[in-house]
């Protein structure tokens, strides 16, 4: 295994050392906003890591415009747990072929983040998984306009984050966001990086 890798590896929580609540949220830059009561809804993403020609690439999605939530926006394959699943590993993967066609046998799950709590009430695992480079990736249209890919040490690197903020209902509110060429990953995907990064990059793991 790379060397990447098994860094990830011993920074990350086993795959199968599933964790109860959470450890960040989108609540982190919003304390006055009430978190719901309701217990969240388990749903899980696969952040797939590719090594090409000597450079770690992070695979990111653009959701389609047609979407009816968050449509456009940045995002890693994901969704929330299913009745067929086993596990929460295993929705990341379910979501991930079907998402963008990437087949169980080039994906190598290596651990777990801590769990995040978007806004909308989903308690989010994402899952880290090695990717074989020869994977093949096949967008399903009604879900994914585009498959990209960015280098890994511009995705995980804290300083490329800054804090913005929009206005819901004339109440302001903070989110994390990045910008890489013409893209801009922002809102539950920045958040779940920004708190990933923070465990890779904390030597004390």
């Amino acid at each position: 295994m790379p060397k990447l890798f098994e860094t990830l590896q011993k920074k990350l929580r086993p795959i199968n050392e599933l964790q109860d609540g959470y450890i960040a949220s989108d609540f982190d830059l919003n304390p006055d906003v009430n978190i719901a009561f309701k217990p969240p809804k388990p749903a899980a993403v696969l952040v797939p890591i590719v090594e090409r020609d000597g450079q770690y690439n992070v695979i990111f999605t653009r959701r389609s415009f047609y979407l009816r939530a968050h449509a456009g926006q940045i995002s890693f394959p994901g969704g929330r747990l299913d009745e067929i699943d086993e596990n929460i590993v295993q929705t990341a993967m379910r979501e991930a072929y079907e998402e963008i066609g990437l087949e169980d046998k080039y994906i190598e799950p290596i651990g777990i983040g801590d769990n995040y709590l978007s806004g909308t009430n989903y308690l989010i695992t994402p899952v880290i998984a090695k990717i074989n480079p020869n994977a093949k990736f096949i967008a399903n249209k009604s879900e994914v306009d585009e498959i990209f890919e960015i280098p890994f040490d511009i995705v995980f690197n804290a300083s490329n984050f800054e804090i913005r903020e929009y206005h819901l209902q004339k109440i302001p509110r903070k989110f994390y966001a990045f910008n890489y060429k013409k893209y801009l990953i922002w809102g539950v995907t920045a958040g779940l990086i920004f708190n990933l990064t923070k465990r890779i990059c904390n030597d004390e793991n």
